[in-house]
C-alpha cells in the first residue's frame, strides 16, 4: 500500500482480496462508500461526474465519516479489453497507467474530503464482480454508485451491485455511456437494478440546488482547491434553468 499526502489517502497495488481486506483492515476501515471504472481520460474530465455522484451518495445516507474506496481496472484489465478491436494498437498507446489514474482519483476525493479515509484498489479481471464478491465476507460495503448508468429502464444490470446494501446510478451529464459499456453484459449473476436511478443535473440536495449543471458545472458546494470544475466559473446557470 501507498499512502499519498498524508495518512487518509491510500493506493493498495495487491490484488488478492485477502490482502487487499488485511490492508483496509490495518488502516481501520471496515466498512465503505465503493465506486470502480476505468479512469481512463483525463482528471478533468471525468471529476465533475465522479465528484457529483460520490457526494450525492453521501447525502442521502447521511454519512459524515465512512471511508471512501474506488475499485480500478488495472493495466491487465484495460490491455485485455482492446485486444481484437481494430484500434487496439492506438487505444493501448493512449492508455493512461494505473498509478497515473490511482493518483487522479485520490487527488481529487482526498482534497475534497480531507478528514475521510479514500482508498483505491485494481482488478486485473474485465468487472469487479469477483473482487466484490470476495470482499463481502470481511467489510460492511454501504453503497455502490454506477455513473453512466441510464434512465431507461431497460437498461443494463450493474455487475457486482448484490453485494451492497444500497445501490445508486446516475447518468453522465451529457447523457453519454462510459467506456466498456458494449463489454458489459446484460445478464449477470451478481448484477441488481439499482434502488435510486437519479439525473443529478435535476436533483435538488442539501444545497438547494442540482448537483451538476447539462454542461458539466458543478452546483455543490466544492474545496477551493477543486472550484475550477465549479459552475460559477465555467456555467453559472443551474440545470434546471438552462434552455
Amino acid at each position: 500500500m501507498h499512502d499519498f499526502g498524508g495518512t487518509n489517502i491510500h493506493f493498495i497495488e495487491e490484488l488478492d482480496p485477502t490482502d487487499i481486506v488485511s490492508s483496509l483492515k490495518a488502516r481501520g476501515i471496515e466498512n465503505a462508500h465503493f465506486n470502480n471504472g476505468t479512469f481512463n481520460l483525463p482528471r478533468d474530465i471525468f471529476a465533475p461526474n465522479f465528484l457529483a455522484a460520490f457526494q450525492r451518495i453521501l447525502d442521502l445516507q447521511k454519512d459524515r465519516q465512512s471511508p471512501l474506496v474506488v475499485a480500478l481496472n488495472s493495466n491487465i484489465s484495460m490491455r485485455d479489453s482492446f485486444v481484437g478491436k481494430p484500434n487496439e494498437e492506438e487505444l493501448n498507446d493512449k492508455l493512461i497507467s494505473q498509478d497515473e489514474r490511482a493518483e487522479n482519483i485520490l487527488s481529487l476525493l482526498g482534497t475534497q474530503y480531507p478528514y475521510r479515509q479514500v482508498v483505491v484498489i485494481l482488478y486485473d479481471e474485465q468487472t469487479p464482480a469477483e473482487l466484490y464478491g470476495a470482499l463481502r465476507d470481511s467489510l460492511n460495503m454501504l453503497s455502490l454508485h454506477k455513473v453512466g448508468y441510464g434512465t431507461n429502464p431497460k437498461d443494463k444490470p450493474i455487475i457486482g451491485s448484490k453485494f451492497f446494501s444500497f445501490v445508486h446510478a446516475s447518468p453522465l451529464y451529457n447523457d453519454e455511456k462510459p467506456a466498456m459499456h458494449q463489454e458489459t453484459p446484460q445478464d449477470h449473476p451478481t448484477a441488481r437494478t439499482p434502488d435510486v436511478v437519479e439525473k443529478l443535473t435535476e436533483e435538488i440536495g442539501p444545497h438547494g440546488q442540482p448537483y451538476i449543471t447539462t454542461k458539466g458545472g458543478l452546483l455543490m458546494p466544492v474545496a477551493k482547491e477543486l472550484r475550477q470544475y465549479s459552475a460559477t466559473e465555467n456555467d453559472p446557470r443551474p440545470a434546471y434553468q438552462q434552455s
